[in-house]
């Protein structure tokens, strides 16, 4: 009952709706899955990790130095009335690290290998989930069946037992085909239940594709 099974019967048991069910539990299990979230993620980190180290981070250095010197006074014995007093010095310094920008460079590289396994990884991830998906809605499919079988059976040894008891009650049937009929209504009853526990089981088995269990989220 909480699974509404019988709308969920009319659902898959209809090829114009079974079709666009599928696809929205397939875009829920993407959306869902853990494993697509931890790729994005990575991907994320690498295509920033692939702008860190891009070309244009080259940044060169430039540096400007300039010093004046003075000189106030000399006097003694051999001083040179020539001698020029003030001198001016200007340097001009450019660095490009290539050395750097060579690691950068390789760096770059092995990030944008990495985003393309990580790229392939989530193609194959969506692959996987599709056909656990499909697999799963075709098991369910066949559960369900297996459920109206069982019940019809179920339905069907019930009334040969009560037809039987009337019989032997009146003894036009020995005990064996009584004892025969019994067995087999609880072989029915035994089949229906097994074919409840595969539906289940099968259920279970979707909602772990799909991200979400619905047994254990309130109806609210």
């Amino acid at each position: 009952e909480r699974y509404n099974y019988i709308r969920l019967m009319e659902l898959l048991d209809d090829p114009t709706l079974r079709r666009p069910f599928i696809n929205f539990l397939v875009e829920e299990a993407k959306n869902n899955a853990p494993e697509i979230k931890s790729l994005d993620y990575n991907i994320s980190a690498t295509g920033r990790r692939i702008k860190l180290n891009s070309a244009g981070r080259l940044l060169p250095t430039l540096a400007l130095q300039g010093q004046y010197n003075h000189n106030f006074n000399q006097w003694g014995v051999g001083v040179n009335p020539n001698f020029v007093v003030d001198n001016y010095r200007v340097g001009l310094n450019l660095a490009i690290p290539l050395v750097d920008q060579n690691r950068k460079n390789v760096n770059r590289q092995i990030a944008m290998i990495q985003k393309e396994q990580l790229d392939l990884s989530k193609s194959d991830t969506n692959l996987a989930i599709e056909t656990n998906v499909n697999n799963a809605v075709v098991s369910l499919v066949n559960q369900v069946s297996n459920i109206e079988l069982s019940r019809i059976s179920e339905i069907s040894a019930k009334e040969a037992l009560e037809l039987t008891q009337t019989s032997y009650s009146e003894g036009a049937v020995t005990i064996v085909q009584l004892l025969d009929a019994q067995n087999n209504y609880l072989n029915t009853s035994l089949a229906r239940a097994t074919a409840v526990y595969n539906y289940l089981l099968s259920s279970f088995q979707l909602e772990r594709f799909i991200g979400y269990y619905f047994l254990l989220h309130s109806r609210a």
